[in-house]
């Protein structure tokens, strides 16, 4: 038997939430690292294309939808490519070591955890990581293009693919997909309406949180600074504990409920 929180064994949406608060709360301080590196990279790779396109962004508010020649000659497109072609990129490595945390803190294993260890097991599955979640996201687009709804149902039939990839070693890109549908196969609106659910908290974290940060920064910003570095800085520095929080509990959300899946379709854990 695999020694696991037993809590789990009852798969209601209030003890999901409560056991994924649990676990982020109990492991945010090993959250830290792996969500502060991403989010200095992010901010670092949006800083670069914005001041590289600065003339451009700055004229679409003095224009509106008015789009002349000129201003769409100012924007560059390489800087906007690398930007988001490198989000892209590293995306998948990031998912990966966060959902391996939050498995290990389901497995009551998270002394296990280690962000170099991670990080090498997530190259081993780089590219198998990087065509699933390409082909989600082309899914996704389908799912747009179909109407908008289309697109969420494509999110809700796939949000159990990275604990799928992190936990089910041998799966290959599109097995992971297979694998994510079947677990939520006949369960579609139950475990759409717990996303839903857990979405309005998670937006409702950041709308409560974001006029709060902000303010901070107004404190501690000089308003006669014209610094970009330090604005940059400060944001970044008091919305890290709230990106901790969110995306740590994102991830331990969806661990839950892939073994949540596991635990009723498979028995899972209880031989």
């Amino acid at each position: 038997m695999i020694a696991m929180d037993t809590s789990l064994n009852a798969h209601t949406l209030g003890q999901l939430l409560d056991h994924s608060f649990r676990m982020t709360v109990k492991n945010f301080i090993p959250f830290i690292l792996p969500v502060a590196l991403y989010s200095l990279v992010t901010t670092l790779l949006m800083d670069y294309m914005f001041t590289s396109n600065g003339d451009f962004f700055n004229a679409l508010p003095l224009y509106g939808s008015d789009m002349t020649g000129d201003i769409l000659a100012s924007f560059r497109v390489g800087p906007y490519a690398l930007t988001i072609g490198a989000m892209i990129l590293i995306n998948p490595l990031f998912q990966f070591v966060v959902t391996d945390l939050a498995v290990k803190t389901f497995f009551i294993r998270e002394r296990e955890w280690n962000i170099l260890d991670s990080l090498r097991r997530g190259t081993g599955r780089y590219v198998t990581m990087l065509l699933a979640t390409l082909l989600s996201s082309l899914l996704l687009m389908a799912g747009v293009f179909a109407l908008i709804i289309g697109s969420l149902v494509v999110a809700v039939f796939l949000s159990l693919l990275y604990p799928v990839l992190v936990f089910e070693e041998e799966t290959s890109a599109r097995e992971s997909l297979r694998r994510s549908l079947l677990l939520i196969r006949g369960e579609f609106w139950k475990i759409a309406g717990y996303w839903i659910v857990f979405m309005l908290i998670f937006f409702g974290i950041d709308t409560l949180t974001t006029p709060l940060l902000n303010f901070l920064a107004r404190l501690i910003i000089p308003s006669d600074s014209n610094s970009s570095l330090l604005t940059t800085s400060v944001h970044f520095i008091l919305n890290l504990p709230v990106a901790v929080f969110t995306i740590g509990l994102q991830s331990c959300f969806t661990v839950n409920m892939y073994f949540n899946q596991r635990i009723k379709r498979e028995g899972f854990g209880l031989e």
